[in-house]
């Protein structure tokens, strides 16, 4: 079992070989594991969709009265959390697990902001991934009148071509291709699709390459009357006696 959560030369990665297809690192086919599709299957249809041809979608089943029509990264990353702690030897789903000391909520984290990072670039490898759940977990089953579910949201061939690009290909740079599912957390972390301003006083965010329609705003100034002379503690100009606000007397 370890061997499908380990990499032999990587002991500390979060990513393990049973998400690529065959169990072999590539990039190209992480997440794409057909026991983490069926988990999603079962989870939103039940388990007996598994062995029927056609399933019709009934109010008895989590994909039914919430319409759930396509597979979101949040999806993907909890299958992956879920395939590893079937692999794991944990008695108990904690957040780190007890004996395998895998740390099964920042792995989440951590593969769907992946995920996101792919999907916001509309790479090739996040084309592929989304159809690849789209497909295995919608296809064979139908609404109460016989509409395929599938109809209703993107779908992609499973036996297209492999994705041209790797998903650890940033689209602002393509130095950031790697040979491992471990560069995905670095492609991750150094893509960014915003950049944030900040200083003491305005919060403006801009979109690079995108000119802003909106001029900056105009300053207003407004003018003020002030003394030509500083005040001296009893309300008079310095250098005067006429007191420009009413002393207090003290009784």
């Amino acid at each position: 079992m370890i061997k499908l959560l380990r990499f032999p030369h990587k002991p500390k990665s979060a990513f393990s070989p049973i998400f690529c297809p065959d169990q072999h690192e590539e990039p190209t086919g992480l997440f794409m594991n057909e026991y983490m599709a069926k988990i999603l299957h079962m989870i939103l249809f039940g388990e007996s969709s598994l062995d029927n041809a056609t399933l019709k979608a009934t109010s008895g089943t989590l994909g039914h009265p919430w319409n759930v029509r396509e597979i979101n990264s949040a999806c993907i990353a909890f299958a992956a959390i879920m395939v590893q702690v079937l692999f794991a030897n944990d008695s108990q789903w904690t957040e780190i697990g007890r004996q395998s000391e895998i740390n099964y909520l920042q792995n989440f984290w951590e593969f769907r902001k992946i995920i996101n990072t792919q999907i916001s670039c509309d790479s090739n490898w996040a084309q592929s991934l989304r159809g690849f759940y789209n497909e295995r977990v919608f296809s064979r089953i139908t609404t109460s009148s016989g509409l395929s579910i599938s109809a209703a949201g993107p779908t992609t061939s499973s036996t297209s071509a492999p994705p041209s690009q790797p998903p650890s290909q940033s689209a602002a740079s393509s130095s950031t291709v790697g040979t491992t599912p471990q560069s995905f957390s670095s492609a991750a972390s150094s893509s960014s699709t915003t950049i944030i301003h900040r200083d003491d006083s305005v919060e403006v965010t801009t979109d690079p390459g995108t000119p802003s329609s909106t001029p900056p705003p105009t300053p207003t100034v407004v003018d003020l009357d002030v003394p030509a002379h500083p005040l001296s503690s009893d309300g008079t100009e310095v250098g005067t006696t006429v007191p420009l606000r009413p002393r207090k007397e003290v009784q």
